[in-house]
């Protein structure tokens, strides 16, 4: 007698499909208009031209179609007060859009014998047609204005609510049918709804945040890059002698009256940047100034003051540049303070002897022994004493005529305190 067969597992379709990709489809709809109108909210551009035309503007609309001013009205925002911008509606609306919409995409129209679990979804959609109702009024009755994408999103979310209403199973479901959702699925998505909602929400203060810091830092940037107060700043600063070495290499004319001498390190990408700008200002103004490096490698390996070893060939290209001056003179020491600033990313490889003989013409064995000389090593050893003693702390450090020069990425700035400026304005006296 032949064993029975189990019964083959259920594979009847889910119920009402159409009702969960309807919902999925206006619940995207939605989460993206939403999106949209938080961008425009927050000053940017949205997504969608005809969105960004009637709303992307303070001066656009007017009438009762005026959507950028109930974009700004109270209504707009919750918890909006005189100290605190509050969180635009839009991005709670994004945060419902989007937990409707994986609520549908993932559990649908529950089974008759599972209908409890559409509650869940039930009670949000009619909080979020509570929401509508409330918002849509306010625009009725208190702004009398209209925006006609705020209203596109409550249209979507009327959509939801008769989907909702659709979706509840009304009849049985006959015998044998599939039972859905599972427990576990329904309580999987309900965690991943509601932390997708508070993704949004979070994501949306962190940006606003974000913007708030923003708009203090180009305030701050605003103060230091303006030359008068780079004037004010430069004038009181402490007064340090930092005297001249006998054979110390200048950039530009010998001569000029004004001396700045640069604190660097040759791994550091802003003592790159302090000097293409001090390059740009001599080949600007020659004679107006004459530039001089000193070594702070921020390295501990040769830097007593040093505890951290991120620049950890800062040492070594310091070496360099001060061994190809005592075998080759000022010349091939300016070259490779070029070469190293150029290829600061190529330390690692270990090829300063290669640059210095190929590129330099600098015999390999002379080089090799300045490298390693005491005599290389305490040059570069004074350097950072120097600096230490006149408060050096962090590269660059800039110093013009003995005199701190803390904000210097401005070149107007630079004109400013070489009186550049004054002198250009200045009539010639001479016939």
């Amino acid at each position: 007698m032949e064993t029975p067969k189990p019964a083959p597992p259920v594979t009847a379709p889910l119920p009402k499909n159409w009702i969960r990709w309807t919902a999925v489809a206006l619940a995207a709809l939605g989460w993206f208009i939403s999106l949209d109108l938080l961008l425009v909210s927050a000053g940017g551009k949205a997504f969608n031209p005809l969105l960004q035309n009637s709303c992307g503007s303070a001066t656009t609309g007017g009438g009762a179609l005026d959507c950028a001013s109930v974009l700004n009205s109270r209504w707009a925002y919750v918890g909006r007060t005189e100290k605190s911008a509050g969180t635009p509606v839009s991005a709670f609306g994004m945060g419902y859009f989007a937990f409707v919409g994986l609520w549908y995409l993932f559990v649908g129209p529950p089974t008759r014998d599972r209908f409890a679990w559409h509650f869940i979804v039930a009670v949000v959609v009619l909080f979020g047609a509570l929401v509508s109702y409330i918002l849509v009024r306010a625009m009725g009755v208190e702004l009398r204005q209209w925006c006609p994408w705020c209203l596109a999103t409550h249209a979507a979310n009327a959509g939801l609510v008769l989907l909702t209403v659709l979706a509840f199973p009304w009849r049985a479901a006959a015998p044998g049918a599939r039972r859905h959702p599972s427990p576990r699925l329904a309580l999987a998505t309900f965690c991943a709804c509601s932390l997708a909602f508070m993704v949004h929400l979070a994501t949306t203060q962190l940006a606003m945040a974000s913007g708030g810091v923003m708009q203090l830092q180009n305030a701050y940037r605003g103060i230091i890059d303006d030359p008068d107060f780079a004037v004010w700043n430069y004038n009181r600063q402490p007064l340090w002698t930092i005297p001249p070495r006998d054979d110390e290499v200048y950039l530009g004319n010998p001569d000029s009256p004004n001396t700045v001498v640069v604190f660097a390190d040759f791994q550091c990408g802003a003592c790159k940047i302090a000097s293409d700008i001090l390059g740009a200002l001599l080949a600007e103004h020659p004679g107006r100034l004459r530039v001089t490096y000193r070594h702070y490698p921020k390295d501990a390996t040769c830097n007593p003051y040093e505890t951290s070893r991120g620049h950890v060939f800062a040492c070594r290209a310091a070496q360099a540049a001060e061994a190809a001056r005592r075998v080759g003179g000022p010349e091939k020491y300016t070259e490779m303070r070029k070469l190293l600033y150029e290829r600061q990313m190529q330390f690692g490889a270990g090829r300063f002897e290669d640059w210095a003989t190929r590129e330099l013409g600098l015999q390999a064995s002379a080089f090799n022994d300045a490298f390693a000389s005491e005599a290389v090593k305490e040059r570069i050893a004074e350097d950072i004493e120097l600096g230490k003693s006149i408060g050096v702390t962090a590269v660059p450090a800039l110093f013009l005529n003995g005199r701190r020069v803390e904000h210097w990425r401005n070149p107007a700035i630079w004109k400013a305190l070489l009186g550049i400026e004054a002198a250009e304005r200045t009539p010639d006296s001479e016939p």
